[in-house]
Formats: structure tokens, sequence, C-alpha cells
């Protein structure tokens, strides 16, 4: 309960490449808990090919995905394995090429999620950029940042992106400032 409102601040990424389930749950804590990656030049989490994570109630900013594009992509998180957010909030993290909040390369799924003020400092993906399955239930990408395309999402080529009841809107970029896709896009429920 001490940790209610309270913020974690990190010397460094946290990892998860082994084979068991990480869990990080804050939705009992009234006030929320925010990690913050520091913004000395690490993401807030990466997750290996093995690795399956859960998050829930938690805000994560100040994630900084820097060095060269090979290294640049997730400002928050960068996944390569099973990731699951609820009611999780991503703001003010930047990637140095590619997906300023989460970039998927494998399997993602978020409920009730909030991405916004993210940026992808050198091409796409200013909230989420998609080389995997996605699907957004219930979410908001809003007020994100792609320099070159897919300001709200990039969805790689032959990739799966699902929204299902979720709201992708004023987000920049010069080329499909909200929504790349350049993969198969399947909408559900009502979206905005």
């Amino acid at each position: 309960a001490a940790l209610s409102g309270q913020t974690i601040t990190l010397g460094s990424e946290i990892v998860v490449n082994g084979t068991g389930g990480v869990t990080v749950d804050a939705t009992a804590l009234a006030g929320g808990l925010t990690v913050n990656g520091g913004g000395g030049g690490d993401r807030i989490f990466s997750i290996g090919a093995a690795g399956s994570v859960t998050l829930a109630g938690l805000n994560l900013t100040g994630g900084l995905g820097g060095g060269a594009p090979s290294a640049g992509f997730g400002g928050a998180i960068l996944n390569g394995g099973t990731l699951t957010l609820t009611r999780c909030t991503l703001s003010g993290n930047t990637a140095a090429f590619a997906g300023g909040a989460i970039a998927n390369l494998a399997t993602l799924t978020l409920r009730q999620c909030t991405l916004s003020g993210n940026t992808a400092a050198e091409t796409f993906g200013g909230g989420l950029y998609n080389n995997g399955s996605a699907h957004l239930l219930h979410c908001t990408v809003a007020g994100n940042n792609g320099v070159e395309s897919g300001g709200g999402i990039y969805n790689d080529n032959t990739r799966s992106l699902t929204l299902e009841n979720s709201l992708v809107a004023g987000n920049s970029a010069p080329f499909s400032p909200d929504i790349f896709n350049g993969g198969t896009l399947t909408r559900a429920g009502a979206n905005l």
C-alpha cells in the first residue's frame, strides 16, 4: 500500500528472458504506480522470445530505446515474447528508431490502455510499432509522433493488427499520421 501513487525510477532496463511468466499488478493501489526509465538511454522492459509478461495498473514513462536502429526499438517496451497490458498508461517515452511506446515483434494484447505523448525519433510508430500480432481492446492511442509515418500505430508488412472498441486519433506524422497499415487490419466493435 505504501507504493500507491509512487514512482520507481530505474537505473537500467528490466530484461525478461526466462520461460517463466512475470506479472506486475498495481491495480489494487488507489494511486497507481509509475515506473520511470530515467531517460538515460534505456527502455523500461525488454522481453525475449521465451518471455511472458503481464503488466496491470502501471504508468510507464521516461523510457528511451536508444542506440543504432537494431537497438533503437521500443521506448518503453521491446517485446519479443508474449506481452499483456491491462489498464496501463504509456506516455513520455521515445524510441531512437521505431515504436515510441512499444515495439512488438511477437504477441501483444492491450486492454483499457492509453498510449499518448510518445515519439519515434527517426521513423515510424510513435505509439506502437507492430511487427507481430497485436490486439487492442478499449484502448486510446492519441498525441503520439512518428517522424516518418504511422504516428499512432505502424503495422508492418504481413503483420496482424486488431482494433476493438478503440480510439486512434490526434497523432502526427508526415504520412499516415494515425495508422499506417502494411499488413492485416481487423476492426471489431466501434472504433474511432
